[in-house]
């Protein structure tokens, strides 16, 4: 796949998925309010998936610069690894485990630091010339 104007739309996707796993996470609109916490936890382990995939994605056939594309697919896979295992932890530990708690924090922020990058690439993407 060459980079083009249309690749855009996938690094704005992969943007948009990772942003969505840290507003779920943190639930900033109340929308798990009623829930089981176990179901939130579901969710961000499946928002955390998709953006692995989408994120790889976007960048496998898109990025020409090989370290540029390893940094990306390092860091989404660190991010997803750490939500994913975190997430599964909390759900199994005991309550009140501070340092169980951590783990999936981590990746999560992971996601967040993300979608700056995936916002610039969309941006430098949308402004290539049409081929």
């Amino acid at each position: 796949m060459e980079p083009t104007r249309g690749s855009a739309i996938y690094f704005g996707l992969a943007g948009l998925v990772n942003l969505s796993v840290f507003v779920t996470a943190w639930d900033f609109f109340g929308l798990f309010r009623g829930s089981q916490p176990p179901f939130l936890s579901i969710v961000v382990i499946g928002l955390s998936i998709v953006a692995l995939f989408t994120t790889v994605w976007a960048t496998t056939g898109t990025v020409k610069r090989v370290w540029l594309r390893r940094i990306t697919l390092f860091v989404v896979l660190a991010a997803s690894l750490l939500t994913v295992v975190g997430e599964v932890l909390v759900l199994n530990s005991e309550d009140g485990n501070i340092g169980v708690g951590l783990i999936p924090v981590l990746g999560v922020f992971l996601h967040l630091l993300l979608v700056p990058f995936l916002v610039t690439q969309a941006f430098i993407r949308g402004a290539l010339p049409d081929q």
